[in-house]
């Protein structure tokens, strides 16, 4: 039996990650503290220490898999053992496959699983404004789209033809006599609307099966003409029950080791291109939808005169000159979000939804929203409060750095307690951002532009700075967002004020 290394529980909330890459394979003697993997975990991808010293029997993952806290990674072989030897129970083992149907590739770690095959189903039925049905859904569904006008020319003269379909593809005489019959559409739309399904199946199985919650369109018919008896509704159930408690049935499809899955490549309307939805776009998917749920966010717009902070910041970058420090608007817009934080410091706090209890926050840890080729990160500048422009100006440039690298560190993406996203620098000019929860408030920074403006009765030139504030409702009113803004912009416009203090 070898000593089985498990995806270990890190906290923070991370209950899985992505396995980037192996840097060990079977075989190998590993030393302690030796780099066994690249995992990609919250946003960052991680380096896995190996706990021992020990030779490499079994990697129970394959790259670009998704492993979750306590499956087991690495089997290493004990003294007694060579790497020849058997290992006794791999995590994710395939089922028993007789020998002439298991497919042949000696590059499967763990083993084969049968390549899942999509049921069989009946061919496509086309209308002839080029929209394909493939299912009765399908029909249900598009139907009632179809004005009157058109139906007349489309549906009702291809009624008889997917009335065939149905009965011939679909196997269902009955209804497909039905649909025959129907001299509207809203007859039409109204039938299908009182039909639960095509399956065949007696009116008691039909009620058993909405006490049971199980869908009888979904249930394998063994019963006389294909029908659905009682039998196979009691069937399917043993079947999920079954399902339900395989450990590997709880993994995704499209994750499972040594599965493919044959992908659509075309929809109702053309072709399509999928892929799976994992790594840092599935991190933050989750985290937009959680964001989305738990506040009560809106959103308020204006805009800063910063015509002064440009000329400040020019002759600030023509002053460092050789110093290898580039001053953009950020560290000066985090300069100012700081001390107007301090002002209105509900914008820089948390609810704790669990205790019901505001938490106002008296450190300041700066979230820069950054982009990426692998999307979107947040690295969070640690109490900024106590640093200078040029200290700033400097972690921006190394977290940057580090997120297009994908060498952050999560450490560097907890903590945060307010978010500057510049958006501007893509391109835009307002835009109404998601909070990165559990913070309250976030600046979306617009592109930066010249335009008129009126001045002391007069039109001048301006550089002006699109600024969006999205905030939760549930703890800042709409008042104090305001003003927070208003401080805010009397900070980017007059910004002598940083070189005091």
């Amino acid at each position: 039996m070898g000593f089985e290394f498990k995806f270990p529980d890190v906290g923070e909330g991370i209950t899985e990650g992505e396995l980037v890459a192996w840097k060990v394979k079977e075989g190998d003697l590993v030393t302690e503290d030796q780099v066994l993997a690249e995992v990609e975990t919250d946003k960052a991808v991680v380096e896995l220490p190996s706990p021992r010293q020990g030779r490499v029997m079994k990697l129970h993952a394959q790259e670009g898999s998704t492993i979750h806290v306590n499956d087991v990674l690495v089997t290493f072989a004990e003294h007694q053992e060579t790497i020849s030897q058997p290992i006794s129970q791999p995590v994710l083992q395939s089922p028993a496959i007789p020998e002439s149907e298991e497919r042949k590739d000696p590059g499967a770690v763990v083993g084969q699983l049968p390549e899942y095959e999509e049921p069989s189903q009946p061919a496509p039925f086309y209308l002839k404004d080029g929209q394909i049905i493939r299912t009765f859904e399908d029909f249900k569904r598009i139907l009632p789209r179809i004005d009157d006008g058109t139906f007349a020319h489309h549906v009702n003269e291809q009624k008889n033809d997917f009335a065939n379909w149905i009965e011939q593809s679909l196997h269902q005489k009955q209804a497909a006599d039905i649909i025959r019959g129907m001299k509207t559409k809203q007859a039409i739309v109204e039938y299908l609307s009182g039909v639960t399904s095509m399956v065949k199946a007696m009116p008691g199985v039909r009620k058993e099966a909405k006490e049971k919650g199980i869908d009888v369109s979904k249930v394998k018919a063994t019963g006389k003409h294909g029908q659905v008896t009682k039998e196979d509704l009691t069937a399917g159930e043993n079947r999920r029950v079954s399902a339900a408690d395989s450990t590997e049935d709880k993994i995704p499809a499209s994750e499972k080791k040594g599965v493919t899955i044959k992908e659509r490549e075309y929809d109702l309307y053309g072709y399509i291109e999928t892929m799976p939805l994992k790594g840092i776009r599935k991190i933050i998917a989750q985290r937009m939808m959680e964001s989305q749920q738990k506040t009560a966010s809106v959103t308020h717009f204006d805009e800063a005169d910063i015509t002064q902070l440009v000329e400040i910041r020019k002759s600030l970058n023509a002053t460092l000159g050789d110093k290898q420090i580039h001053l953009t608007f950020l560290p000066f817009i985090v300069k100012s979000v700081i001390a107007v934080l301090q002002k209105h410091p509900s914008l820089n706090a948390e609810i704790d939804d669990a205790t019901q209890q505001i938490i106002l926050k008296k450190y300041y840890n700066i979230g820069i929203a950054t982009d990426t080729p692998y999307g979107l990160v947040v690295p969070v500048i640690k109490i900024a409060n106590n640093k200078s422009l040029l200290e700033l100006a400097q972690e921006i440039t190394k977290l940057h750095d580090l997120a297009q690298n994908r060498k952050l560190d999560p450490a560097d993406m907890m903590g945060g307690t307010f978010t500057v996203s510049n958006g501007g620098s893509v391109g835009g000019k307002l835009a109404t951002p998601i909070l990165n929860y559990p913070e309250v408030a976030l600046l979306w920074i617009g592109r930066l532009e010249e335009k008129p403006v009126v001045s002391d009765g007069a039109i001048v030139i301006r550089k002006c700075l699109p600024l969006s504030l999205t905030f939760d409702h549930r703890l800042i009113d709409g008042a104090e967002a305001a003003r927070f803004m208003n401080d805010l912009i009397k900070s980017l416009q007059e910004p002598y004020w940083m070189f005091l203090g």
